[in-house]
């Protein structure tokens, strides 16, 4: 890659970053109201079902899974760019592989994902006020796996773009896609219950790359010795996100005719 190249790819992503910052509060802000109302539902009021210490599993969960409704979000502002503005056509013209533009937009989704998703967990420990809730805390794992599950979102945010036809179908693409794989996930529920209810189901999930981020998170924080490996499950987001990126990028083309 050409040093040029470089410049225009650098100076992209610093554009980006700069308009994320200048919304980082409010996006935020936006994200705790989900985030601090489920972890204190969990917390607080959960035990009286008896599920108890439901409050730190909800937290990992919904701070490792928040990556994909950014992904979701900033998909429907990239279509409303294409329907409308069309600013994106101005970084094709540049003098740069146009893979290389579609990869940049994956990078600054990821970077965003990363930031807020990591922000949540601040708060999200101040809600709990009880670090002993994360017996098996291993910081080293706890950043992998918001490294490499941001990553993934990143990737996979090409692909809902590509299937996002116009804004007003957005509700389309959370029913057949995001739901189902957010919820269906392992979102509340580990694997291995999954697996013990239905062997069959639990094997099917595999197919879910949120699975094994949530499982990931839990390995990380919660409960190392009855989540899936650590390592594998890490291996399986990556290998989910080459696909996401290179499967994103083929149909981003064509979606917008580049040459």
């Amino acid at each position: 890659m050409s040093s040029l190249v470089q410049i225009a790819i650098l100076q992209l992503l610093s554009r980006d970053f700069y308009i994320f910052q200048k919304n980082f509060l409010h996006k935020l802000k936006i994200a705790l109201y989900w985030i601090m109302i489920s972890v204190f539902i969990a917390q607080n009021y959960l035990p009286a079902m008896g599920l108890q210490n439901f409050g730190p599993f909800i937290l990992i969960s919904s701070t490792l899974s928040y990556g994909l409704f950014i992904a979701m979000k900033n998909a429907m502002s990239f279509v409303d760019d294409i329907t409308g503005k069309e600013t994106i056509n101005y970084d094709l013209t540049l003098p740069v592989a146009q893979w290389l533009i579609f990869l940049k937009i994956a990078i600054s989704n990821m970077i965003e994902s990363l930031i807020i998703s990591l922000s949540l967990v601040i708060f999200g420990f101040f809600a709990l006020m009880n670090l002993q809730a994360f017996p098996n805390f291993s910081f080293l794992k706890f950043i992998i796996i918001f490294i490499v599950s941001s990553i993934f979102y990143g990737s996979f945010s090409l692909i809902l773009t590509a299937y996002l036809k116009t804004i007003s179908k957005n509700d389309n693409v959370w029913s057949r896609i995001l739901f189902p794989m957010w919820y269906l996930g392992c979102f509340q529920f580990s694997w291995n219950a999954l697996y013990k209810a239905s062997p069959v189901l639990a094997y099917i999930d595999l197919l879910n790359p949120m699975t094994f981020i949530m499982e990931a998170g839990r390995s990380a924080t919660i409960d190392s010795a009855g989540s899936l490996n650590f390592n594998i499950c890490c291996i399986m987001i990556i290998f989910y996100a080459v696909c996401s990126l290179k499967i994103g990028i083929h149909f981003m083309k064509k979606r917008l005719n580049c040459i």
